[in-house]
């Protein structure tokens, strides 16, 4: 954090990955597309649903800008900490996961964060 090269930080509590980068993307008027296959596992086996929506992971989500994924790479590495690119901020307001070679996921971001519409 003190380098300067991490532009957003979130911890995957309450909804997991799904709550967390849907939050983080509209929060900068961004979308994301997730690369679920990409996601680091501590429990194999995990179905779509549970890689974006699992708490037990105790993960946190990054933001960095594309030249320094490399050196957050490193920090990773050196202290032994599960590290993967799950996904990329988009131009497109919409929240994308590809798992599987897929695209299983593709909402807009508005539906995630923005609120479910009043029942009549």
């Amino acid at each position: 954090m003190d380098r300067g090269i991490v532009e957003a930080c979130k911890d995957l509590g309450a909804a997991g990955l799904a709550g967390a980068s849907s939050e983080m993307a509209a929060g900068g008027g961004l979308g994301i597309r997730i690369f679920a296959d990409a996601v680091p596992l501590r429990e194999k086996g995990l179905t779509t649903y549970g890689i974006l929506l699992a708490e037990s992971q105790e993960r946190m989500i990054i933001e960095v800008r594309p030249e320094n994924v490399e050196e957050i790479a490193e920090i990773a590495r050196k202290y032994d900490i599960a590290f993967g690119v799950v996904g990329v901020l988009t131009q497109e307001k919409k929240f994308v996961v590809e798992h599987n070679g897929e695209v299983i996921v593709d909402l807009p971001m508005d539906l995630l964060v923005g609120g479910a519409p009043p029942y009549d």
